[in-house]
């Protein structure tokens, strides 16, 4: 997350936009592969929803909970 905030914009393959300010951050650890979903509010980066990636497409569950979490992020406006 740090790498974000230090060089805002970025691209893949760390960061890449899901559209309507949706963003997945995409890392390795030595114990399996991560991604994070966030949304820029301002000059602040809100974490909506990370998991462990265990299959090769984003579960559709994962994608739904992210993009709710961020209906209410934009409701707050």
């Amino acid at each position: 997350m740090l790498y974000v905030q230090a060089f805002w914009p970025t691209g893949m393959p760390r960061v890449r936009s899901l559209g309507g300010g949706l963003h997945e951050l995409r890392t390795t650890a030595a114990c399996g592969e991560y991604r994070l979903f966030f949304c820029v509010e301002g000059t602040t980066i809100v974490a909506l929803h990370g998991f462990q990636k265990k299959t090769q497409a984003t579960p559709a569950g994962e994608l739904k909970t992210a993009k709710e979490r961020l209906k209410k992020v934009k409701g707050k406006r």
